[in-house]
């Protein structure tokens, strides 16, 4: 599985737990969290930036 493939994979389980939201909006929260977490620098960052999405979109946070 590639990087782009477990980012939509990402998008796609986010998606499912806040259906109201459009995908779109989904993909602009993962990677503002994506970007202010570095994970594309430090690997280990990764598995934060799906509940930090999560988190952004339920709180109705406008993305960086």
């Amino acid at each position: 599985m590639t990087a782009f493939d477990e980012l939509l994979a990402l998008v796609e389980r986010l998606a499912a737990l806040v259906p109201h939201l459009p995908r779109l909006a989904v993909l602009d929260a993962v990677e503002a969290e994506w970007l202010r977490l570095g994970a594309s620098a430090q690997s280990t960052l990764a598995p934060f930036v799906g509940p930090a999405a999560l988190w952004r979109l339920r709180a109705g946070a406008e993305p960086c």
